[in-house]
């Protein structure tokens, strides 16, 4: 059985070897993949700003997602970025991403966030069969041209919160 759970600054380590896998497999190692577990142990007490998810199959843990919130006007206020989203290989095609995926959009929905968004590798390079890509199956839409895309799901906001301010 996978679980989820809030990613902690006690996290550092295993963020730092997930972040740095994703990246090895994107191929984006010139020096990239050697993240520095201070780096994250700094941006991890960032609740507001970086919040994450691990899941774990038992003790071990197999996938990652981590988000930032921005906000736009074509976003009509706060929305979310999905930074990083990892599965071990292992535990892909299991349901892993897509119960990351919605934990969240369920955060992104209790902010008020009008919409989520998440760069990935152009489809179907990164794909096992472009039908049933992981991003258009958890109700993402494809958006963007170019070597790589960016996918779009609106969030419906939650009654009774308006756009949010940072307050001194």
């Amino acid at each position: 059985m996978v679980t989820t759970r809030e990613v902690s600054v006690d996290d550092a380590t295993t963020v730092t070897q997930m972040v740095g896998d994703l990246l090895t497999e994107l191929e984006a190692s010139d020096g990239q993949a050697e993240l520095d577990a201070q780096l994250v142990a700094e941006l991890l007490p960032m609740k507001e700003r970086v919040h994450g998810f691990l899941a774990f199959a038992e003790e071990r843990a197999v996938g990652l997602i981590m988000r930032t919130e921005s906000a736009s006007l074509f976003a009509r206020g706060t929305y979310g970025i999905i930074t990083e989203l990892y599965v071990v290989p292992d535990q892909r095609s299991s349901g892993v991403a897509m119960g990351l995926i919605e934990a969240a959009v369920a955060v992104g929905t209790a902010k008020g966030w009008g919409q989520l968004e998440i760069g990935a590798p152009k489809q179907p390079v990164w794909s096992r069969s472009p039908n049933s890509a992981l991003y258009l199956k958890a109700g993402f839409a494809e958006m963007g041209r170019g070597s790589s895309c960016r996918y779009t799901t609106q969030l419906a906001r939650s009654p009774g919160l308006s756009l949010r301010r940072d307050r001194d």
